[in-house]
């Protein structure tokens, strides 16, 4: 009888899992196979779970967009000197709140742990930017949120998990100083947190959009994801519509097939670049849950 049960019950999970995996598996494989369907392939069928009519004018036609590249190259500046940044400021921050001799650690760690619950808000914000000068800059996406205190907390317990301190006083026997001990001892212990921040961080700049809305005014420095947002939600094409076809119903088809090509183009690199480092990914979630 509790055979019984217990295999009724795991056939009940595993559906439910199932479920889950295919209501968030469905709005990517239709985006994917909409983005190689015809437009009328899209706008007659409502469920696509693969390509019917295939063609790659929309691949075509996007990337061959002006627009399109700059905020690609955008997002990649943003990306790559955001989470360079992030990454340094988080790891030097982690790792001094992880030596038990820091003078002032639990006060230092109090007002990190504030920042957590407390906010400015958006206006004070925009007003702090405004009056730094950063507006309307590449730095006004880049310096705010330089770093996350979440981020901050879950290295420093990996540094208390996986530094001890013993190696810490066998550096200093040897005559080590603190920044050999920190470059040739913790930082390739600590590959797998450096190798998850820099997920962290690299897919956060990448899908954001919000700041550069706010604090940006000249599109020629939109991120991709501002320029995807004009294009799906506000619906301006801009200069897309003068290389279309007169015929306004060929039109709007034509767009309805490009917005799920940009999606596509827009998830593409961290698509690639998840695979490499989804087993540091777990860890790394797995981290936030350790106590020290």
């Amino acid at each position: 009888m509790n055979l019984r049960r217990v295999q009724i019950g795991d056939v009940i999970i595993y559906c439910i899992l199932l479920g889950t995996c295919g209501m968030f598996l469905f709005p990517f494989v239709y985006i994917v196979s909409a983005s190689f369907s015809s437009p009328s392939a899209i706008a007659a069928n409502p469920f696509l779970f693969y390509p019917k009519g295939f063609n790659l004018e929309a691949y075509k036609f996007i990337f061959s967009i002006q627009r399109i590249w700059r905020g690609y190259l955008n997002s990649i500046v943003y990306m790559t000197a955001g989470t360079t940044l992030n990454v340094t400021l988080t790891i030097l921050a982690g790792y001094a709140l992880s030596k038990s001799n820091l003078p002032g650690k639990k006060a230092i760690t109090v007002f990190f742990l504030l920042t957590m619950f407390f906010s400015g808000g958006m206006i004070p914000s925009f007003l702090l930017v405004r009056n730094l000068r950063l507006l309307n800059t590449r730095w006004a996406i880049i310096l705010p949120g330089a770093i996350s205190t979440w981020n901050m907390l879950v290295t420093r317990a990996f540094m208390l998990n996986n530094v001890p301190q013993d190696l810490s006083d066998a550096a200093v026997v040897d005559g080590a100083s603190e920044f050999r001990f920190f470059t040739k001892i913790v930082m390739p212990l600590s590959i797998p947190i450096v190798v998850v921040m820099i997920l962290f961080y690299g897919s956060g700049h990448w899908n954001s959009w919000f700041g550069a809305f706010i604090y940006l005014r000249d599109a020629r420095l939109y991120p991709l994801q501002l320029v995807l947002r004009e294009i799906l939600v506000q619906g301006q094409l801009g200069d897309m519509n003068a290389a279309m076809s007169d015929d306004a119903a060929e039109r709007l088809l034509m767009a309805l097939s490009l917005k799920y090509a940009i999606m596509v183009a827009a998830l593409l690199p961290m698509m690639i670049l998840y695979p490499f480092v989804q087993k540091y990914f777990v860890k790394g979630v797995m981290i936030g849950a350790l106590k020290e």
